[in-house]
């Protein structure tokens, strides 16, 4: 079984409540917290194409992750373990498994607010939904979040998605991880899949 906490990384005391709430958390990660790693990915390693319609698609070799976009934008994806950025898909078993978004942008601003949805899917190779969360920051779907919060030091327009394995985990589990992020005032969108492999 593996159990989901989202971070948003934003450094809003009164988030931390609602988010405890629903068995979730907000981070207080910066993004030198990644032990100034820089979030870097091998170029190499990464390759973007266009479809026709205008979704591009970028895809990480040495991760496995696969991210569909439109409208929106980022720098870069990421996995990491204990804070530290890895450069596989493969986790140890019983660890939290971060993966990030940095320099997300493309939100439809109104009022100096933008209006974001975030969901994550967890599979088991078997099919077996083990996490199905919808829009996480549904209470945010009328009031939205402040661009300039969101653009801040702290936060540097980064998400990550945070799952924690069960104790039950095994060596080979693999875990397939769907994750979307949308602007609910614009039809921009960024779904991405990796396949976690626990070693």
């Amino acid at each position: 079984m593996v159990k989901m906490k989202f971070n948003l990384l934003l450094g809003l005391l009164a988030l931390i409540a609602f988010f405890a709430l629903f068995g979730c958390s907000v981070g207080s990660e910066t993004r030198n917290d990644f032990n100034n790693v820089g979030i870097e990915t091998d170029l190499n390693s990464v390759g973007t194409e266009t479809d026709l319609s205008g979704f591009k698609t970028q895809i990480d070799l040495n991760k496995g992750i696969k991210t569909t976009y439109k409208g929106l934008s980022f720098m870069k994806s990421y996995l990491a373990v204990d804070k530290i950025i890895i450069s596989t898909n493969q986790v140890p078993v019983g660890k939290e498994v971060d993966i990030g978004f940095s320099g997300l942008d493309g939100f439809k601003e109104i009022d100096g607010n933008i209006f974001i949805g975030a969901s994550m899917k967890v599979t088991n190779s078997s099919g077996e939904v083990i996490v199905d969360k919808g829009n996480m920051l549904k209470s945010y779907e009328t009031t939205g979040i402040v661009l300039d919060v969101f653009r801040s030091e702290s936060v540097a327009q980064t998400f990550t998605f945070t799952f924690t394995q069960e104790p039950t985990s095994k060596i080979g589990n693999i875990y397939i991880v769907e994750i979307k992020i949308w602007d609910l005032k614009s039809d921009a969108v960024l779904n991405s899949t990796v396949d976690i492999v626990i070693k």
